[in-house]
């Protein structure tokens, strides 16, 4: 049985744990522990804190998750502004995220492969589909979560036969929140793949910035647009994980 969506966005939340500066092992044992319910281990040599490859033996299973957004890199803020502008195709961050998710899926041919990530994870994940060949032919299917997206064609899709536009097209889904800003360009603009558009979650800070903004007559958006409609836990109840 493959990764349920629910599952897809607690491995995309896992991918965030390789961040940090402690050793790298003790990151991988930390991911290890909290994804010890799911049958799924992490592949060491195929993981870093760009992207995280998880592996399940018993299910002949691998998912590559590629991590989102660290405001304090640099290089995660112009890959930010890559997506905006639709550079992805061009982006060295995004080229190097698609090597390193050809390389991580050849580890395991045997493997039934997926992938997916969150906000730049999710668009970068795309993109790996729609620069390698092997990766799209290989993966049988994709989801993202609040996906980094553009108003503009993004250049990894203009290069591509519609033949292969088709492909990806089938195996893609977007999953995204109502009020979530980084993914409202599918709004307007649909990307490829199906998109799925759900209701926020409520927790108490946004409850209490609902009131805020409520009392000084902001509406109810601003607790949503900004930070918590952008969260994870949206699309899984991470009780079942603990």
């Amino acid at each position: 049985m493959p990764p349920t969506r629910a599952d897809n966005a607690f491995f995309s939340e896992l991918s965030y744990d390789m961040l940090g500066s402690e050793r790298k092992d003790k990151r991988v044992r930390r991911i290890n522990k909290r994804a010890k319910k799911t049958g799924f281990k992490v592949d060491n040599k195929h993981s870093n804190r760009d992207i995280l490859t998880l592996v399940n033996d018993t299910t002949n299973e691998v998912v590559v998750t590629h991590r989102g957004t660290d405001p304090s890199r640099l290089k995660d803020l112009k890959a930010d502004w890559d997506i905006m502008l639709g550079k992805t195709g061009d982006s060295s961050k995004f080229i190097k995220r698609t090597n390193r998710t050809r390389k991580a899926l050849a580890a395991h041919p045997d493997k039934t492969a997926y992938l997916t990530g969150h906000s730049l994870g999710g668009r970068s994940a795309t993109t790996s589909m729609l620069l390698s060949k092997e990766v799209r032919d290989r993966v049988k299917s994709a989801n993202t979560f609040n996906s980094g997206t553009t108003l503009f064609e993004d250049s990894a899709v203009s290069k591509l036969p519609e033949e292969e536009k088709e492909l990806v097209d089938k195996k893609l889904t977007h999953h995204r929140t109502r009020n979530d800003i980084i993914s409202a360009p599918m709004v307007t603009q649909k990307p490829l793949g199906t998109v799925k558009t759900y209701r926020e979650k409520p927790d108490e800070d946004s409850k209490k910035t609902k009131e805020v903004a409520e009392g000084i007559g902001l509406g109810v958006t601003l607790p949503h647009v900004a930070y918590h409609a952008h969260k994870l836990f949206h699309f899984y109840d991470p009780k079942k994980y603990s």
